[in-house]
C-alpha cells in the first residue's frame, strides 16, 4: 500500500501525499507530523480522532495493513496527548508513534477453509 514506506521512515509529509487508500492513514500520518514537528497540539489530537473513526469501519485489517494494531497506538496517542496538553507538546512521546504492519496472510488448514472445498 502506498503510503507505508514514508510514515514508517517518519516522513509523514510524504505518506499524506501519497493518499493511500483509506483516508484514515492520512490523518494518522498527519497527526503524527503535527507530533514529530511539536507543533500543533490540535492537529495530533483532532487527526488521531478522525483516523479513528474512519479505521474502525476496516477492522481486523484493509488492503493487507494490520488496522487493530493502529487503534491501539491510537488511543496511546490520544492519551498521550492529553497528558502533556496543549503547550506541551515538546513532552510528546515520539516512541508511540506505531509502524504500519501488514496482516499476517493465513492459509487455509483444512478442506472445511478453503471455499467451495
Amino acid at each position: 500500500m502506498k503510503g507505508v514506506e514514508p510514515f514508517n521512515a517518519g516522513k509523514f509529509w510524504h505518506a499524506e501525499e501519497e493518499r493511500p487508500s483509506s483516508q484514515g492513514l492520512i490523518q494518522l500520518a498527519a497527526a503524527y507530523r503535527h507530533a514529530a514537528t511539536k507543533r500543533g497540539f490540535l492537529g495530533v489530537f483532532n487527526n488521531l480522532d478522525k483516523a479513528c473513526e474512519k479505521l474502525e469501519a476496516f477492522q481486523p485489517e484493509y488492503s493487507g495493513v494490520a488496522v487493530i494494531p493502529l487503534l491501539r497506538a491510537i488511543e496511546d496517542g490520544k492519551k498521550e496527548a492529553e497528558r502533556v496538553g496543549e503547550g506541551n507538546l515538546q513532552n510528546f512521546n515520539c516512541l508511540l508513534i506505531p509502524k504500519i504492519q501488514f496482516a499476517e496472510r493465513r492459509e487455509p488448514r483444512s478442506q472445511d477453509e478453503i471455499p467451495g472445498g
